[in-house]
């Protein structure tokens, strides 16, 4: 009895040696389609691509400042005290951006700039710019010993005042007549002012600052607006002796302090 070889459902079906079902029909039920190329993937759609908020907005900003400047420099009104100005027109176009990119949803990137520019429109209104003159810039240090040498007020834009009154003399004559309270103002821009005075005289304190803090022995005041009136402190000794020196002391942005020494 003779044997007849068929084949089987996963061998050639064209007489090809070595030829295999395709993945897509692992049970070889169409092998007249197997020459036929592997079915692909389809790529997925492209992401849909967002209005340019940020980088649009911040050029509008740029150029909105830039113009801005431009008419206040023309107008000859162009000054540090305006700065808030500029600040606030660049502030505008950033809340519109940040407005139009929340119906987009997009332009979160606008975010910390709009920060940075409230930060310095706050510091530029907080500290009176209008004390930097200009010219005035660098450090003074003044000693003067008599009535006569203490100036009304020693001004700077920027820098540092070191105003030294320990050897001022502040005594009253026997007999004389009180000639009254010895004043004189110290105000700076930018910058440390340093006071000092001398340990037991009588002194009062009137001292403002813009951004920093402000200090006179155990009295201190810091922070936005800082302030500090110390009204007629007796020093050391405790007790009414010469005149009362009065002391007024600004600062736009720094440290003001006075020592007894």
């Amino acid at each position: 009895m003779s044997l007849v070889k068929g084949s089987s459902a996963t061998g050639p079906a064209d007489g090809s040696p070595g030829q295999q079902p395709p993945a897509w029909d692992p049970l070889g039920a169409a092998p007249f389609a197997w020459d036929l190329p592997e079915p692909s993937t389809p790529a997925p759609p492209p992401a849909p691509r967002r209005a340019p908020v940020t980088s649009a907005t911040l050029g509008l900003a740029l150029l909105a400042g830039a113009v801005t400047t431009g008419i206040l420099l023309i107008a000859g009104v162009f000054t540090l005290a305006n700065l808030p100005i500029v600040f606030g027109v660049m502030l505008a176009v950033l809340g519109l951006g940040l407005l139009v990119g929340s119906l987009l949803r997009t332009g979160r990137g606008l975010i910390p700039f709009a920060l940075l520019l409230i930060a310095l429109t706050w510091a530029v209104l907080a500290a009176p710019v209008d004390r930097w003159r200009e010219g005035e810039v660098g450090d003074l240090r003044v000693a003067p010993t008599t009535a006569a040498g203490l100036l009304p007020s020693y001004q700077r834009s920027a820098g540092e005042i070191d105003l030294d009154l320990r050897n001022l003399d502040l005594a009253v004559p026997a007999g004389a007549v009180d000639p009254g309270p010895l004043r004189t103002k110290v105000s700076i821009g930018a910058g440390d002012v340093q006071v000092r005075v001398p340990e037991n005289a009588d002194v009062t304190v009137n001292g403002s600052v813009g951004v920093g803090s402000v200090s006179f022995a155990d009295h201190e005041d810091a922070g936005p607006g800082a302030e500090l009136r110390v009204n007629e402190d007796l020093g050391a000794d405790g007790v009414r002796s010469g005149r009362l020196l009065v002391l007024d002391l600004e600062a736009g942005a720094g440290n003001v302090e006075v020592h007894r020494d």
